[in-house]
């Protein structure tokens, strides 16, 4: 069995935040929590999926916050958000996906943090 990885990561970057009325104010005060407490910190993370459309203009309601990061940076921010934490990462593995997962809530939203995502290519 093969696994590709997933998008590389990267880090936060000032003024990504163009579109904002296509995300609601209780989204944006998250993604500020959630960026205040890694702006500090040495880890590679990317906001992706529908929250990430949102920000970039896309007509899309998000209905969580999903962020990609490396092993190391999924152990690092479940330190960080611990305050926040549902579920602790750890590694789990679908029938497609393979990733450290872990589940975080802040203000009534959903955040998904998944470390080394690998998607599964062929069956050998």
């Amino acid at each position: 069995m093969a696994w590709r990885t997933s998008t590389k990561c990267c880090r936060r970057k000032e003024g990504i935040i163009k579109n904002i009325q296509m995300i609601s104010k209780r989204f944006l005060e998250v993604i500020e929590i959630i960026s205040k407490s890694l702006e500090n910190e040495k880890i590679k993370w990317v906001l992706i999926g529908s929250s990430n459309l949102a920000l970039q203009g896309v007509k899309i309601n998000p209905k969580d916050i999903d962020i990609l990061t490396d092993k190391k940076g999924a152990y690092q921010i479940n330190k960080l958000l611990k305050n926040y934490k549902v579920k602790p990462v750890k590694f789990g593995r679908s029938e497609i996906f393979e990733s450290y997962l872990g589940e975080f809530e802040i203000k009534n939203v959903k955040i998904e943090i998944m470390g080394d995502l690998k998607e599964k290519i062929n069956d050998k």
